[in-house]
């Protein structure tokens, strides 16, 4: 018994250790292709990875402040792993790329992990460049509809807006981050709006909102009237679901935020 604990401990603590970090990122790319991704176990598992080794944050320590040579070589190495990593996930959001719907939301679930989980200074050079690129998800073409990698994509949005809301200090984020919520807005209040709309398209276009109204409210002003349009009806409609009315009075509650009244 003792011995088997202190074999799973020491295991744990390889798995963890900043040299495996790396050698797992680099791993990575080459397991997650465009078939893997589809596959909702497998992507699943890479989602789990990066939450239980810490891997978006790999470069979260500074290696100044590493405690041997092989500590510091191994934050160069992650972090170099990390930009390959992340970029592989960025090409795998492409909308005209390869893949199908189901790998496209798989790697928009990663990017928002990303967004949530790496070092302030990775996600402040990337939010314009991730926001675009999630965007292009959210509405790919003049079309609105509500596919399964536009839902993903407006849930790792709601990734950026929420780190994006802690870091408004930041040159360029509060600039970035309004410029993400003007350009999806038009998408999310359609799914809104349509009564056809799968639950979770809603979900996800409240989750959208509450985020944009506790972070970046300012930037909902050009549609005020619209947004509170849009969220009276969710609330009143006789076939919303019920989180879905839950989650539209709880963004009416907070439209003060806006800061301007609607157009009579």
């Amino acid at each position: 018994g003792n011995k088997r604990r202190a074999q799973a401990m020491e295991a744990s603590a390889h798995v963890n250790s900043l040299a495996a970090r790396a050698r797992i990122l680099r791993a990575l790319p080459g397991q997650l292709t465009a078939a893997k991704l589809a596959d909702p176990a497998a992507s699943l598992a890479a989602v789990r990875a990066l939450d239980a080794f810490c891997l978006t944050a790999a470069d979260a320590i500074d290696a100044n402040d590493a405690a041997s040579r092989a500590d510091r070589d191994a934050i160069d190495e992650s972090s170099e792993a990390l930009d390959r990593f992340v970029a592989h996930v960025e090409r795998a959001c492409e909308p005209r790329g390869g893949g199908d719907l189901a790998s496209k939301a798989a790697a928009a679930t990663l990017l928002g992990r990303c967004a949530r989980d790496c070092a302030p200074r990775r996600f402040v050079t990337s939010l314009a460049r991730w926001g675009e690129r999630l965007q292009g998800l959210v509405k790919p073409d003049k079309s609105s509809d509500a596919t399964v990698a536009a839902v993903a994509a407006a849930r790792a949005m709601c990734e950026i807006l929420r780190r994006a809301g802690a870091m408004m200090d930041v040159p360029g984020v509060r600039k970035e981050a309004a410029t993400v919520v003007q350009r999806a807005l038009p998408s999310i209040l359609a799914w809104l709006d349509d009564e056809e709309s799968d639950p979770n398209a809603a979900s996800a276009s409240l989750d959208f909102i509450k985020a944009a109204l506790v972070g970046h409210p300012a930037a909902l002003r050009p549609r005020a009237d619209a947004l509170e349009r849009s969220l009276v009806r969710a609330v009143y409609s006789r076939d919303a679901d019920a989180a879905v009315r839950d989650a539209a009075h709880s963004c009416v509650a907070m439209f003060p935020r806006i800061g301007s009244a609607p157009a009579a």
